[in-house]
């Protein structure tokens, strides 16, 4: 293998690394444990057919303890104010492909779109995605 090719071989690989490790880490790290209420102006709690308005929703580290109209805030919660806004659960897309373009490029090149499609995800509000087969091979 020629040094060039070392070269490249070996930064399509570093740059794999870190991003994955950067995805890793933000999937990983230990919750920070503090409470947050976020006030909605309508909550879908994917329940029921209906908004429900003026709510509270009550999270502890990484998980929703309570919600409802009546929930107290603790005095120590950040308090989110979304009281103009419609909140609701993160979205699942149960379809997604990442990287779905059969166009001989190199599996570092994949990964890279894949992560960055992968954050678009996240940023349009779907917190769960299931990939139906490998578009990285």
């Amino acid at each position: 293998m020629d040094r060039r090719r070392k070269l490249r071989t070996a930064a399509g690989a570093l740059a794999i690394a870190a991003a994955a490790s950067t995805v890793v880490w933000s999937q990983s790290a230990a919750p920070r444990r503090h409470m947050v209420a976020v006030r909605a102006g309508h909550l879908f709690d994917g329940k029921s057919a209906t908004l429900k308005a003026n709510q509270v929703v009550l999270i502890d580290g990484d998980r929703i303890t309570a919600s409802g109209s009546d929930v107290p805030i603790p005095a120590d919660a950040t308090v989110l104010d979304l009281s103009r806004v419609t909140v609701l659960p993160g979205m699942i897309d149960t379809h997604v492909h990442l990287y779905d373009q059969q166009d001989g490029r190199s599996s570092s090149y994949r990964t890279l779109v894949a992560a960055a499609n992968a954050q678009t995800t996240l940023n349009a509000g779907f917190t769960t995605a299931a990939i139906v087969r490998n578009d990285l091979k």
